[in-house]
């Protein structure tokens, strides 16, 4: 699995990943953060192949001057995530993400549901990330989800604590 944070600031969405990916009894470094084509930041929990899926083969139409961010996010983002995944024979039951577009935060649920949302705590390690964060200042939101990440790393084996950060600046 994987340890993600998302958190919403007044500039922009801060996000952050472990980079192990666990297949078998093998165990790799990957990026778990990826900007698409589209303008959207996604961190995916969950399989690998989903993440690379939607990384390489999602197209949404691109976004209409009078279309809201959620409008879009719903009706093209969502539907070709959900035609790249057919193509493959895949389903999202056993993964989410969390997702920045234009400088906000948003949740990816395992039913393809988009919430808007402050911060996105999922993965693994997510309880152990709740209760780091918890009483945290979040004035700098990388080093406080950098401390989370590393908490869950402490104690889930399913998380490394080699940390990937991103911000996505507000337009």
């Amino acid at each position: 699995m994987t340890a993600i944070v998302g958190v919403q600031t007044e500039l922009g969405t801060w996000l952050a990943a472990d980079q192990q990916n666990t297949f078998g009894q093998r165990k790799q470094n990957v990026n778990k953060i990826h900007r698409l084509t589209c303008g959207i930041v996604i961190a995916n929990a969950g399989h690998t192949r989903d993440a690379q899926i939607i990384q390489y083969e999602a197209a949404p139409r691109p976004r209409h001057d009078a279309e809201s961010d959620m409008d879009w996010l719903v009706r093209a983002f969502v539907p070709s995530v959900y035609d790249a995944l057919k193509r493959y024979e895949r389903d999202y039951s056993h993964s989410e993400a969390a997702l920045s577009y234009r400088g906000k935060l948003y949740h990816l649920a395992c039913d393809l549901c988009v919430t808007p949302c402050a911060l996105v705590i999922i993965g693994s390690g997510a309880e152990v990330m709740v209760g780091k964060l918890h009483g945290i200042d979040l004035t700098n939101p990388e080093s406080a989800m950098i401390t989370a990440v590393t908490a869950a790393a402490d104690n889930t084996i399913y998380v490394n604590d080699v940390v990937d950060t991103l911000f996505d600046p507000s337009p």
